[in-house]
């Protein structure tokens, strides 16, 4: 194992220096992120003062921007390897090439071919998110306590596990139907949903994205923690949801196999 996150490192150090052969291109692509961050903080601020009012469902936009934050912090810490991970697992499976990540020991090119030109970029903006929550705490005094901060750590591990399963779900559906995107899909455009609290949203909604597409559990329970309301039931909520995803990703994995047909 040491050998192989070895060999992970070194991918890394060297997909960081390819992207970095064109400064300029990198350095514009994260002034524009930087611009979209700055536009949703805007949005944010207009959305308050339009309407008059200090708090939405109780939290304020101290407390938005801190979770839009996080939330982005989530999200591009898994386009540095998961999301082209579960890009290159469907298309493995639709091309019969998946023989070559199965193979023990570990295939080392299981290490080289799932970092591309989204690396230095997305942990860029991971880092740039990170700042800026930080940069939000301290501007609006915010004082977490240590339990504050380990609840934290928890639901942003939790959020982690969680959409990576989902998102690897909707590539083990190409098992059984091939070219099946539209869940993919409907992962990366309904994401924002978690950057806003879920009870601004319909009854019938929240239920949708507790229970059977789990969005609101991911970086959104960040609000019930600020406000003290993170309790034991959404801490067993969000374990029985991470172990029915890991029953549905085994289940159709194992399944999937015996459908699979290698091109070789």
């Amino acid at each position: 194992m040491q050998k192989y996150f070895k060999i992970w490192w070194r991918v890394i150090k060297v997909g960081v220096m390819i992207r970095m052969i064109y400064k300029t291109d990198w350095l514009v692509g994260l002034v524009a992120n930087s611009v979209y961050m700055l536009i949703y903080f805007a949005f944010v601020y207009f959305l308050f003062e339009s309407g008059g009012v200090q708090t939405i469902e109780g939290y304020s936009r101290s407390d938005f921007l801190l979770v839009m934050c996080l939330s982005e912090m989530l999200l591009f810490s898994l386009y540095i390897n998961i999301i082209p991970s579960v890009h290159r697992l469907a298309d493995s499976i639709y091309s019969g090439k998946l023989d070559m990540f199965l193979i023990r020991p570990v295939n080392v090119m299981l290490y080289t071919t799932i970092f591309n030109s989204w690396l230095m970029d997305a942990l860029s903006v991971m880092l740039l998110n990170v700042a800026l929550f930080f940069g939000v705490y301290f501007y609006f005094d915010y004082n977490f306590s240590l339990q504050i901060w380990l609840l934290i750590l928890w639901v942003m591990i939790v959020s982690f596990v969680i959409y990576s399963l989902m998102f690897f779900i909707s590539s083990l559906i190409w098992f059984f139907w091939p070219k099946f995107g539209a869940l993919r899909w409907f992962l990366g455009y309904a994401y924002d949903v978690n950057k806003y609290p879920r009870k601004v949203y319909p009854d019938a909604m929240q239920y949708f994205l507790i229970f059977v597409a789990p969005l609101f559990l991911v970086v959104n329970p960040v609000y019930d923690v600020i406000s003290g309301n993170y309790d034991v039931n959404i801490f067993i909520l969000t374990l029985l949801m991470v172990f029915v995803l890991i029953s549905v990703y085994v289940l159709m994995f194992v399944n999937g196999l015996r459908r699979y047909e290698s091109a070789a």
